[in-house]
């Protein structure tokens, strides 16, 4: 506190962090008044300070503890409740599989999310892809009706009557982004983009939508991918391991096993390789040794 005069002794005020309590005390045959004190709110980060204080005849230790009050109120302001972002409870598209060739189809969309301070979303935009040029836009809209602001966790739903026109294959489904509300009632946080899931086992097609026409299916699908140490052929694997997996040394003496770069989207086959240049490289079917400086080939390639 500037401007005092120097003749008065000092206290110095300090915020430590300490067990949960306010404490004041002198030290014996010392003008040092020590202040302790904590917030147990979470986030707020604390930081040492002093401050200093007149002592006089009239102002004693107590006027050392009110002013230590009044400062940790200042730097433990309250917060309101923070925002935080919907949680997803379900989202499924049903049924898993439709013929065009029947009349009348149609696949329904259940989306429900929860958050504490509610939903501001009143309505969800869903969009059914078969990863190409074919697209279709279906809104979903929230089943409380009036809308209540206060409920914790919302189901939209909707409905998509299947065109006849609509080509063969095998479609996915996702949402637009939901957003809650905060505890004023101002728009919060807004949730990633949402994947719908359907009972569907088909290899290369779970949570997914087949649309046939009179029973054909027009779909093909990969008994495997990689490798995985091209990185020019965008692979796009289940198995996290194969995003990090080190690629071979090619080298004279190495080995590897292809089955480490290659994820196999049939469990039940048996990834097994040969060589057509022996001199170079030979395989026992499952691991390739190198043996000599050349192109290693492998049938077809």
């Amino acid at each position: 506190m500037t401007g005092m005069s120097s003749d008065y002794p000092v206290y110095r005020v300090r915020i430590r962090p300490d067990p949960p309590f306010l404490q004041c005390n002198q030290s014996a045959g010392s003008d040092l008044v020590h202040l302790k004190m904590i917030s147990s709110r979470i986030g707020i980060s604390m930081r040492e300070s002093s401050l200093k204080i007149m002592k006089s005849p009239v102002k004693k230790i107590a006027t050392a503890c009110l002013a230590g009050i009044v400062l940790f109120g200042a730097i433990e302001p309250a917060h309101a409740d923070a925002p935080t972002v919907p949680t997803l409870v379900s989202f499924t598209m049903s049924p898993n599989s439709v013929d065009i060739a029947t009349p009348n189809t149609t696949v329904t969309f259940d989306l429900v999310v929860s958050n504490p301070s509610g939903i501001s979303s009143n309505q969800v935009l869903v969009t059914l892809s078969d990863g190409g040029s074919n697209t279709v836009f279906v809104p979903i809209v929230r089943t409380d009706s009036p809308v209540n602001s206060a409920l914790q966790t919302v189901e939209f739903k909707g409905t998509y009557n299947v065109s006849s026109n609509l080509p063969t294959g095998v479609y996915k489904a996702t949402a637009a982004a939901v957003t809650g509300l905060t505890a004023t009632g101002s728009q919060g946080y807004s949730t990633q983009t949402l994947s719908a899931t359907t009972s569907s086992t088909v290899v290369g097609a779970t949570n997914a939508l087949l649309v046939r026409n009179g029973g054909y299916l027009n779909f093909a699908y990969s008994t495997f991918t990689g490798p995985a140490f091209n990185l020019t052929l965008a692979n796009h694997f289940v198995n996290p391991k194969f995003n990090s997996a080190p690629a071979p040394i090619w080298k004279v003496g190495e080995s590897f096993s292809p089955s480490d770069y290659y994820e196999l989207t049939v469990p039940t086959l048996a990834l097994k390789v040969k060589t057509v240049t022996p001199a170079i490289c030979t395989s026992n079917g499952t691991t390739i040794s190198l043996i000599a400086t050349g192109t290693c080939e492998l049938p077809g390639g």
